[in-house]
């Protein structure tokens, strides 16, 4: 598990998510939790680009580490989500590394920003501009289509009803597009901000979803990495 950390792209850390961690490996999933540049220091797509780059790494180099390649899955929570789901639907990030999306098991993307057109103005233009065809280009809902990878879309019942609304949105965008394997779940009795801690829990529902995701995806048939041009 590639586990991309939230903080609204400004803030967080990978070590935010040792506790979290800790859960996943204690069910024989190794886990690679990372960092990326920050603004205001960095500017999209600095954000993004680091996790392409992480990920082409991590996949070189996963098997002398005595992980599996062809079993990496990306997730994580708000801007980590929003990473995720961006790079398991833009292609364009890991074919410059000679990959694709079909090199992702899965991605499972927790209470995600999926359209950066809806974020506040002052934050939009700091991060991504004033163009609305980058904002186009760094929404996950954009990219919606067929041949992403399996998704888990987790969200809190305590969300904002935006961000509820977004990954309704980013579901129904990829069901529309024939994407064959996207589900949803909505987290009863949590918050944009303790989903993830609660991940750490025995018998947290969504810590449950994921180990089911992450077991159903790892003994689905490998899908073959598409030719890069």
């Amino acid at each position: 598990i590639i586990w991309i950390h939230g903080g609204g792209l400004h803030g967080g850390d990978k070590s935010n998510i040792n506790e979290v961690a800790r859960r996943f490996v204690a069910e024989g999933y190794a886990v690679a939790s990372l960092n990326y540049r920050l603004y205001p220091e960095a500017k999209y797509p600095a954000q993004i680009e680091d996790v392409a780059l992480a990920f082409a790494w991590i996949h070189a180099n996963i098997s002398g580490k005595g992980g599996d390649p062809e079993k990496l899955f990306v997730a994580g929570g708000s801007a980590g989500g929003h990473l995720s789901a961006l790079l398991a639907t833009d292609q364009s990030r890991l074919n410059k590394h000679g990959l694709g999306s079909s090199n992702i098991r899965g991605a499972i993307a927790i209470s995600a920003l999926m359209d950066v057109s809806r974020v506040g103005a002052a934050r939009r233009s700091s991060i991504w501009g004033n163009d609305p065809r980058i904002y186009q280009e760094a929404s996950p809902l954009h990219h919606a289509g067929p041949k992403s990878p399996a998704m888990l879309l987790l969200h809190a019942e305590h969300d904002t009803d935006d961000r509820r609304a977004q990954n309704q949105a980013m579901h129904d965008a990829l069901k529309k597009a024939g994407h064959p394997d996207v589900k949803i779940h909505e987290l009863k009795d949590r918050t944009h901000n303790n989903i993830r801690p609660n991940l750490a829990g025995a018998d947290d529902p969504g810590a449950r979803l994921i180990l089911a995701f992450l077991k159903r995806q790892s003994a689905a048939k490998k899908i073959l990495p598409e030719k890069q041009e």
